[in-house]
């Protein structure tokens, strides 16, 4: 009773013409409460409330259009009521509307009247709207670029707990872009919006683990901004050689398989071929050159030559394309050959005859020779 009692009461008024009470019916139609739920009594007395002036209502109506896409026209309709709810002054809908023109969404892209409207939301106190102002301002878009009205703009947010505010403005402290350096005051921005669940600085603190985060916060005020600079980038400790190379053994141990498989076949002739005309010593000088080689370049393909300089790379292509030229060159001066290996059915299959260039000569006549006379078997001796 007491529920249809409030509507009836609420009804009377939003008839009456109470702004406020036409939005209250429009709320109960919307959530069923103290009603059964009705969408198209809800646009009724939203849109009501929202022709008085009251732009809580049009955002409300916007919002319905935005979310029900059956109803007709809903996309225009909802951009139609949410720019009359700016326009009321409402800033939840100043903040919303200048997004959409800053990303094009619904509505023709306009940096200029996005940044307009998120003006008008900050001066409301929408945090949001002071982060899209710092990150306009800082890059120029929509405004003349002002990294000192960026700052403030992000300052501002940050305080009243945005995570992203947070992020860009510790970033500008270590940059010093708009703002003096200070690497403290970066750390702790930093750490507020790690905290926030912000992962680009979750990334940054990471990298800054290097350096205590205590001994950053807790920092002499005294140090030069140049010197917070320095600790801050402070450079990672230099990879060792051996470590570079013991990154590459996976690579390394896959070609070696590789290399095992070429042994068992025709291929490792020209191994033994090599052994025999270099020497077993200079034979295994070449292997290690080789295996080095081999290892460095592996090691900086597979991880894109981050850790040690590209000329590492290419001098261990060099050295691989100049070792091979040496085996060639060895086998080629030494007058070894690589012979193709036949299966033994072939070889019994070949027929037992002549070599085909021995075929192809003519045959030979036998020279006779005459008798000398007085010789036994002579022409004299029969006659």
């Amino acid at each position: 009773m007491a529920d249809a009692n409030t509507a009836e009461i609420t009804l009377k008024a939003a008839q009456a013409g109470d702004g406020n009470a036409q939005c209250e019916l429009a709320m109960m139609y919307e959530h069923g409460i103290s009603v059964p739920q009705d969408f198209h009594q809800a646009i009724h007395w939203y849109g009501t409330a929202a022709d008085g002036g009251n732009g809580f209502a049009a955002y409300k109506l916007s919002g319905i259009y935005d979310a029900v896409h059956t109803l007709p026209n809903a996309t225009a309709e909802s951009v139609r009521w949410l720019r009359r709810s700016a326009e009321c002054g409402y800033p939840e809908a100043q903040y919303k509307l200048g997004s959409m023109l800053e990303s094009g969404r619904h509505v023709d892209q306009s940096a200029t009247e996005a940044a307009k409207w998120y003006s008008d939301a900050a001066q409301q106190g929408v945090v949001d709207a002071h982060y899209r102002l710092g990150a306009m301002y800082e890059s120029g878009q929509g405004v003349k670029k002002d990294t000192s009205a960026a700052a403030k703009h992000y300052q501002i947010a940050a305080e009243k707990g945005s995570a992203n505010a947070q992020y860009n403005l510790a970033v500008m402290y270590v940059t010093g872009n708009g703002v003096a350096v200070n690497s403290g005051e970066a750390a702790k921005l930093f750490q507020l919006a790690a905290e926030a669940g912000h992962a680009q600085a979750k990334k940054k603190l990471s990298a800054a683990a290097r350096v205590p985060l205590q001994q950053v916060l807790q920092a002499d005020e005294d140090n030069s901004a140049d010197d917070k600079e320095k600790r801050w980038k402070k450079p990672p400790r230099e990879e060792t050689w051996s470590e570079f190379f013991a990154s590459g053994l996976k690579p390394t141990l896959a070609i070696s398989l590789l290399l095992i498989i070429c042994l068992l076949t025709p291929v490792g002739d020209v191994l033994s071929m090599l052994l025999k005309a270099t020497g077993p010593v200079l034979t295994v000088v070449l292997a290690v050159v080789v295996l080095v080689g081999v290892v460095g370049v592996l090691t900086f393909f597979t991880r894109g030559g981050q850790k040690k300089p590209q000329w590492f790379g290419i001098f261990g292509v060099l050295i691989v394309i100049f070792i091979i030229a040496i085996i060639i060159g060895i086998l080629g001066f030494s007058g070894y050959k690589i012979q193709p290996l036949q299966k033994d059915a072939d070889m019994n299959e070949l027929p037992n005859q002549q070599p085909a260039a021995q075929q192809n000569q003519p045959a030979v006549e036998t020279p006779k020779y005459k008798k000398l006379p007085g010789t036994p078997g002579s022409a004299d001796e029969n006659q």
